[in-house]
């Protein structure tokens, strides 16, 4: 109300609005986070929010979040609230601790019966799995007398604080295949292993070969199983002798083969020959002992005076003596 000097008066009217004080609250899911993580922050209390914070962190949202926070991300986060142009602050506290750098390697590919040597780095602590169940928390450890079920994939989980990485390396473990190969050979002859070694048994033998692969490991063993057959030693005889007169037969046996086969390529040990023309011929038998030859050739005289008679004796006088 206001009065003038000369007693008059008038009034007039004013609006205030008085806010509420803010009450600001500043919290983190997790306060400790590996690198990597990601940090969720919130906070209560007030209409506005303006966040600031480690790494020029700046945010207006109610709850900002910050994905794949670094090392740099660590520190105090500050929230200023607002109710209109009344303001409240709160802090709160990050520490976001390095990640490990997990590695993980091997002396593979080895050979069956060997040492698998596995090496782990990164740091803190490590624990390992991989096939067959096997786990380990040395950070070098080693798999003795390896075999195929020890091929696979081993990973190793290295822990620094509550901070962890994983890495993988894969192991191979050669083992030789098995295969036995059946073959013969006749008598004088040789034979050549898969090693390229060359043998000449003289009776049958059993042979073990080891072929070796580019890493220096037995691929193969391999047992020949070499049977040696004698060489047959074919003769003929002829009954009754080697000169016939014309259509004179003659029975032809070979001896010293298990089979037969004649000129005619008839087969069997005996042969019957004869001719109506008088000259020279040969005839020749090839006999065998599984797939060893030998072979035989006898000559037959055909003339058209019969069988000649050669006598094995003289007797100038013609007494016998």
């Amino acid at each position: 109300v206001v009065t003038d000097a000369g007693g008059c008066t008038n009034s007039a009217t004013v609006a205030v609005t008085v806010n509420a004080n803010p009450t600001a609250t500043a919290s983190v899911t997790t306060a400790t986070i590996c690198a990597g993580g990601t940090i969720n922050l919130s906070s209560s209390g007030a209409t506005t929010y303006a966040w600031s914070g480690p790494n020029s962190f700046t945010s207006t949202s109610q709850n900002p979040v910050i994905s794949a926070a670094t090392t740099a991300a660590s520190g105090t986060y500050t929230v200023i609230a607002a109710n209109g142009t009344c303001t409240a602050s709160a802090t709160v506290s990050v520490t976001v601790n390095p990640a490990p750098s997990a590695t993980a390697s091997s002396n593979g590919p080895v050979c069956a019966g060997s040492t698998i040597n596995l090496t782990g780095g990164g740091g803190g602590t490590y624990s390992w799995t991989g096939p067959g169940g096997f786990t380990s928390t040395t950070q070098n450890p080693t798999i003795p007398s390896s075999s195929a079920s020890n091929s696979g994939t081993y990973s190793v989980v290295v822990t620094v604080g509550t901070c962890t990485a994983q890495s993988t390396v894969n192991v191979s473990v050669i083992v030789a295949a098995n295969q036995t190969v059946t073959a013969g050979i006749c008598a004088g002859q040789s034979y050549q292993l898969p090693d390229g070694t060359s043998v000449s048994p003289t009776s049958t033998a059993t042979y073990t070969t080891n072929l070796t692969s580019a890493g220096g490991c037995d691929s193969v063993h391999i047992t020949t199983n070499l049977t040696v057959t004698p060489l047959p030693t074919v003769a003929v005889t002829i009954n009754p002798n080697d000169t016939l007169s014309i259509g004179q037969a003659a029975t032809l046996t070979a001896s010293g083969a298990t089979t037969y086969t004649w000129d005619n390529l008839s087969t069997g040990s005996t042969y019957s020959f004869s001719s109506t023309s008088t000259g020279n011929y040969q005839v020749c038998v090839v006999g065998a002992n599984g797939t060893c030859l030998d072979s035989a050739c006898v000559n037959l005289f055909v003339n058209d005076c019969g069988a000649l008679f050669v006598p094995t004796a003289f007797s100038p006088d013609g007494n016998g003596d």
